[in-house]
């Protein structure tokens, strides 16, 4: 992993491999918020049994994502707590081999099933707000050409959003929300299959010429 000020930028295989799964990512970004947490405190966030987060919390920390900080003490039992590396993760989208590269694509697949599947649950609570000056649902979809100081800013709006719903608690009212977003541009990948089937098309032309 790199290291950028306190940001940590996931660009290795065994990492990337360790996030790419949709309770994995579920830890991580709760343990963010939460700062440092036990496995019943994930539990008790995420829904989950804590008895199936230990071998989660297991392969984060030999991927060096998550470390052992301490422990607390509840009753007769002593709970380890854990505490992500670093208070930002990001991910590389230009790592090294093609292994690094597929668990980037499962990674963003993971966190598009976690979008989904909170939206179900929310959109089930008939208490979520979805309108007005605090909704709370809202999923949307926007296409349209940008310019590159467009794009610039763009990019500054959803570094800041991106900062702000990161901010770890801080007052007892405050709700744990989810943000999830992904801006791409459109066509590229029908451009790149096109300018490949033109190549391999014109070579094929070529060996038919010279034969």
């Amino acid at each position: 992993m790199l290291k950028t000020g306190s940001i940590y930028t996931v660009d290795s295989e065994a990492p990337l491999r360790a996030l790419a799964s949709t309770v994995r990512l579920d830890i991580i970004d709760t343990m963010l918020a939460l700062g440092k947490a036990s496995a019943p405190d994930l539990a008790r966030q995420l829904g989950r049994p804590a008895d199936a987060l230990y071998y989660h919390l297991r392969a984060l920390d030999r991927a060096g994502l998550v470390r052992e900080v301490g422990e607390r003490k509840r009753g007769r039992t002593v709970e380890a707590v854990y505490s992500v590396r670093s208070k930002r993760l990001a991910l590389s989208h230009r790592p090294q081999g093609r292994g690094s590269r597929e668990a980037v694509q499962k990674i963003v697949k993971a966190m598009l099933l976690t979008a989904q599947r909170e939206y179900s649950a929310a959109s089930a609570d008939a208490n979520c707000v979805v309108d007005g000056p605090s909704r709370e649902l809202w999923p949307s979809r926007s296409m349209g050409w940008l310019s590159k100081r467009e794009l610039t800013r763009v990019n500054s709006l959803l570094s800041e959003l991106n900062v702000l719903v990161s901010a770890r608690r801080s007052s007892p009212d405050q709700q744990l929300y989810s943000l999830q977003f992904l801006l791409a541009p459109t066509g590229r990948g029908r451009r790149a299959e096109r300018d490949i089937s033109r190549t391999a098309a014109a070579k094929k032309t070529k060996r038919r010429r010279r034969s």
